[in-house]
């Protein structure tokens, strides 16, 4: 199934109390039901391999995950490490878990509990790396290379996905690759707190943290390729697209990097 990005986002003043975050609304056919605070665990995501947590550190914040089988096989489950801004930081501070995935109950509602305390409220995001598989088996990287691919300056919907299409700067030879690894930067990502890649046929959405230079330093995991197995396939004719997670609307473009293999 592969790995989908799902999480919680919220524009928020604790004021130094725990407070519940909302799901963030995923939409997609058969994955998680998001309603409120809740995000119901799907057969798709019940392994979580990595947690990337942005909470305003004004005041020192902190956060945890809480769900039935969360509270009977390890108590409070505090997140422990955060990046002490509401977008990414750099380096940035991510919580890779492949090795020792967080096991969900199917059918049940997962919650994110933080607290936080800004001098005025703002976005509070928690993101999860999820997966049907106990396991992220890594890919051999022979033959990839990077290529760059640009959106369109478009309007985004603040703390909600919005999806745009991609266009690669130079064409590929026909026929069809696969993504093995990604970097997503551009002016938009001053607000910018994640991006994910939508693949003709593939429920999943597999994503990266979002970053406004190519100079801020991203987990290796993500820029080593394979690490994450395969993002997914599309044809040449048929490009992949790309959802953004942004604190707030504008209307600028963006860049990825997709590392490909192929053509196959």
């Amino acid at each position: 199934m592969g790995v989908h990005l799902v999480g919680f986002t919220e524009d928020q003043d604790g004021a130094g109390t725990e407070q519940e975050l909302a799901a963030l609304p995923d939409t997609l056919a058969g994955w998680p039901f998001t309603s409120g605070d809740n995000l119901r665990v799907h057969p798709g995501n019940r392994h979580v391999h990595g947690i990337l947590a942005a909470l305003d550190e004004t005041v020192q914040a902190r956060a945890r995950l809480h769900s039935p089988s969360i509270e009977a096989r390890y108590g409070r489950y505090l997140i422990p490490h955060i990046n002490g801004d509401d977008e990414p930081v750099s380096p940035t501070v991510f919580n890779d878990m492949r090795s020792w995935p967080l096991d969900l109950q199917v059918g049940e509602d997962l919650q994110c509990f933080t607290v936080n305390n800004p001098a005025a409220a703002t976005e509070q995001t928690v993101l999860l790396w999820a997966a049907s598989e106990g396991r992220i088996a890594p890919v051999d990287p022979s033959g990839c290379f990077w290529r760059r691919a640009t959106t369109a300056a478009a309007a985004v919907t603040a703390s909600r996905w919005t999806n745009r299409a991609l266009t690669f700067e130079t064409a590929l030879k026909t026929g069809r690759y696969r993504v093995i690894a990604a970097r997503v930067s551009g002016t938009t990502a001053g607000t910018g707190v994640a991006a994910r890649f939508a693949f003709e046929g593939q429920t999943n959405r597999p994503g990266v943290p979002m970053y406004d230079s190519l100079f801020d330093q991203m987990p290796a995991s993500f820029m080593i390729p394979g690490q994450w197995g395969v993002y997914g396939e599309f044809h040449s004719t048929n490009p992949l697209s790309i959802d953004l997670l942004c604190r707030e609307a504008d209307n600028e473009a963006q860049e990825a990097w997709l590392c490909l293999q192929g053509p196959f």
